[in-house]
């Protein structure tokens, strides 16, 4: 059984990291990023490569350079991402 995981997108070092701090301390296992990447785990598939999600919860800052937090969420709809929309924040 794997640690619980953090997928945090986030443009703006200062909030990643605090994110980071913060998530850390309540025992999830963070993966960062200061650019939007539509799924940063399985980025070569046309499709999520796995029947799981590839984390339990996930942070998205709205304003983010070349594609905006929606923007996003949306591909990773699309591309028929496993972890539910009701695991996923957006942040501005």
């Amino acid at each position: 059984m794997r640690k619980r995981r953090a997928v945090v997108y986030d443009d703006d070092i200062v909030v990643t990291g605090l994110l980071r701090k913060f998530l850390t301390l309540r025992g999830y296992d963070v993966l960062a990023f200061l650019v939007p990447r539509i799924c940063p785990i399985y980025e070569n598939n046309t499709e999520c490569g796995t029947n799981n999600a590839c984390a339990d919860i996930m942070i998205v800052d709205f304003s983010m350079p070349g594609m905006n937090g929606v923007e996003m969420l949306k591909a990773q709809a699309a591309r028929k991402c496993k972890l539910i929309p009701g695991n996923k924040a957006l942040i501005t």
